[in-house]
């Protein structure tokens, strides 16, 4: 999902301690959490032969179409679903500034194209970012009978992986793309990917620590659970 942000007073509150720590730290813990993004993003787990649901959390549209990340999600999503035939596929992501339709929409699309049947394909489109993407999957399938797993690239499974975790959706990770370095040799992106991931650890500690019950609401399902 772009990353857009709900610009509330304690996401602004959030993110400027998460800046004022890479301050302090003189950038370090950028380096520190990058780590953790190259290192989840280079494990390689064995695709699981079944499964309930496949989660494809959304992805900026370039000119309406999926863009080449979000294509790479929905091409592993595809795999799954031909190799799971009772499995659902859940598409998440709403309508972003600049575009016409959904994420959700526009990746339904490119799955319906390539031969997956529409009453396999739901729709979740008022999600605005990633956090809101495993929010709404959370509600959408409340408590699952058979397996889930989370497709997304692998420079986004470290923050995915922690996102669903707190917020108790039980998913089995599946990275889209299959080669490891090709995917990862992206300086600027684990960066990133690195300082959302600090943000989201930034804004989970300091609920904790103030005690806003409403602020650990957003980011976890199980407020005291680590």
């Amino acid at each position: 999902m772009s990353q857009r942000v709900d610009w509330d007073r304690h996401a602004l509150q959030t993110n400027l301690l998460a800046n004022a720590v890479v301050l302090v730290s003189a950038g370090l813990i950028l380096l520190v959490v990058g780590a953790v993004v190259l290192g989840r993003g280079s494990r390689t787990p064995p695709l699981p032969a079944d499964c309930e649901w496949i989660i494809v959390p959304g992805h900026a549209l370039a000119a309406g179409q999926p863009s080449a990340d979000f294509r790479a999600r929905l091409a592993r999503a595809h795999q799954l679903a031909v190799a799971a035939p009772r499995a659902r596929v859940l598409l998440l992501g709403g309508v972003v500034p600049g575009q016409t339709r959904s994420e959700a929409a526009a990746g339904a699309d490119w799955l319906r194209e390539r031969g997956i049947a529409a009453e396999r394909l739901v729709c979740e489109d008022t999600s605005r970012h990633t956090l809101e993407n495993f929010q709404r999957a959370c509600a959408l399938i409340g408590a699952p009978q058979g397996r889930l797993v989370l497709v997304t690239n692998r420079y986004h499974l470290a923050r995915a992986a922690t996102m669903a975790r707190n917020l108790g959706l039980p998913a089995t990770l599946c990275p889209a793309e299959s080669e490891r370095l090709r995917a990862l040799a992206r300086p600027w992106r684990v960066l990133w990917e690195a300082y959302l991931l600090h943000w989201y650890h930034t804004g989970r500690i300091y609920a904790r620590l103030t005690g806003n019950q409403g602020m650990l609401a957003r980011v976890s399902r199980t407020p005291r659970a680590e």
